[in-house]
């Protein structure tokens, strides 16, 4: 299991820049994909996340659920189409949601029978939801509930996460935060 990556990977999504792909659509790639064996997000496994989603917060998720975000899958070395730059993505990396686009880009290998390759997944539906929602004061704002309830789903599952949470808490804070 890939314990931290996603931690490390929303970091450099941060620094660089701040629908689904079901299995009845065709899939996109990212930019320069490996030729590897597809993987498949299927509705069921979206509506499955979504409605966890929904019991555990108090978010509107109309939005997401008739339009869900597009999800596209890359490789380690791709270069994705990411808000207004190019992103590389490395072996720290396991998804970046990428707001101007309504798209969540998952790195393989990703597998829906892995419970923290979902989780993966719902940390960036959860910022699907959470942009449709409301403003959030800066762009690192959403990841310490995204985080935290990535971990309450990782442990529904029984899988203990190895977040850092002082570091997760510091990608949280908006720069008038930093200030008090």
């Amino acid at each position: 299991m890939r314990f931290g990556g996603p931690v490390l990977g929303c970091v450099l999504v941060l620094l660089l820049a701040t629908g689904v792909a079901a299995a009845e659509q065709s899939e996109l790639e990212c930019s320069s994909p490996a030729q590897q064996a597809q993987s498949v997000v299927t509705r069921n496994d979206l509506d499955t996340l979504i409605g966890w989603i929904a019991l555990k917060t108090d978010y509107d998720l109309s939005s997401v659920y008739h339009d869900p975000p597009e999800i596209v899958f890359c490789e380690v070395g791709d270069v994705v189409d990411y808000e207004t730059d190019g992103l590389l993505v490395d072996e720290l990396l396991a998804a970046a949601y990428d707001l101007s686009r309504r798209r969540i880009n998952l790195v393989r290998p990703w597998a829906a029978d892995d419970p923290y390759d979902l989780s993966v997944l719902l940390h960036e539906v959860i910022h699907a939801v959470q942009l449709d929602n409301r403003k959030w004061p800066c762009l690192g704002a959403p990841e310490w509930e995204a985080y935290a309830l990535q971990s309450l789903w990782l442990a529904e599952h029984g899988i203990v996460p190895d977040f850092d949470w002082d570091f997760i808490y510091m990608i949280s804070l908006c720069p008038t935060d930093a200030d008090d």
